[in-house]
């Protein structure tokens, strides 16, 4: 990171330079390209999908080192579950919030992420039983994915995404969190729905939001676990 004085002429200049510009700059990419292809200054779009998952805990007594636990086990999960996919480009932890933002795969590709978000959605159950509360949970959790193009600039760090479907897909559940004391369940948008196997397509209803649908869904194999225990 550079540390330059800001002034405010340098700064009306970059505005003015951006404005200016025919728009030639702002390409759209298919796959999230390489850094060193990126012009540094100027912003894309990437065609690319979002999953979002947010933490909620169900109680408020537990232990400054209780909550650092729990925090560490469902960071390493979630993380280990979203970058199984080897189209994850990139995992963002934003609050209570862990996105992963995926390049656009092949037809079908949606219905692999929404298997996913089923293995995030039961998550929580595996977590709550595996430290002894599987009848009285301590977390939840409300997952949305989303898909489209999304602007992107450079970074220090390689590329960061702004705006548009985080933004969106964080928003979905970040207010089911405020509407309901043990939220759950995943949010998708019309693109993602019309996309999805028809399967698939029957666990989801429109929810509250304009154009977009909420469900139910869980990993097999995960909840038999549970139940088992």
């Amino acid at each position: 990171m550079e540390h330059k004085k800001y002034e405010l002429s340098e700064s009306l200049q970059r505005m003015q330079d951006i404005l200016d510009s025919k728009g030639e700059e702002y390409r759209k990419y298919r796959f999230i390209p390489q850094e060193g292809v990126l012009p540094e200054h100027k912003g894309y779009f990437v065609d690319c999908a979002v999953i979002a998952s947010r933490l909620y805990f169900h109680v408020n007594d537990l232990s400054q080192l209780g909550v650092a636990k729990i925090y560490d086990i469902y960071i390493n999960e979630t993380k280990c579950i979203l970058a199984e996919n080897e189209l994850c480009q990139k995992i963002i932890l934003h609050g209570n919030t862990i996105i992963g933002i995926y390049t656009m795969g092949p037809e079908g590709f949606l219905n692999e992420l929404t298997d996913v978000a089923g293995r995030l959605s039961s998550l929580p159950d595996v977590i709550n039983t595996k430290v002894g509360r599987k009848s009285s949970p301590l977390i939840g959790n409300v997952c949305s994915l989303e898909a489209g193009y999304q602007f992107a600039v450079r970074a220090d760090d390689g590329i960061d995404f702004f705006g548009g479907m985080l933004n969106r897909a964080e928003s979905w559940i970040v207010k089911r969190g405020e509407d309901e004391k043990e939220p759950k369940g995943l949010f998708i948008s019309q693109v993602v729905r019309d996309n999805l196997k028809e399967q698939y397509q029957k666990f989801f209803q429109l929810s509250s939001f304009e154009g977009v649908y909420h469900g139910y869904i869980e990993n097999i194999g995960m909840s038999r676990w549970v139940k088992e225990q």
